[in-house]
């Protein structure tokens, strides 16, 4: 990641928030950073996508959602050390 690239957790002005590196891709990943209503279905989250793929969105792979849950969990804390649980 450059120095101008934004931290994981990092919410941009658009409500994209930065959820780490892709193992897939190397680059940053984003989520929707604003609350979009209920928790959507598999089914539900692939049409939504079908929307917004000319926009570049996609589903995350296996391992790209795993990156997010645990970016997740380190926004939530990120007043803590997110290094603390190797320690």
């Amino acid at each position: 990641m450059g120095e101008d690239d934004p931290k994981i957790g990092e919410e941009l002005p658009d409500g994209r928030v930065c959820a780490g590196i892709s193992p897939r891709t190397g680059k940053n990943m984003y989520v929707n950073g604003r609350d979009g209503g209920d928790p959507l279905t598999w089914e539900e989250a692939r049409l939504a996508m079908k929307n917004l793929a000319p926009f570049g969105w996609r589903l995350p792979t296996k391992g790209e959602m795993a990156g997010v849950r645990m970016a997740a969990r380190w926004a939530d804390e990120k007043d803590s050390d997110p290094f603390r649980h190797q320690r």
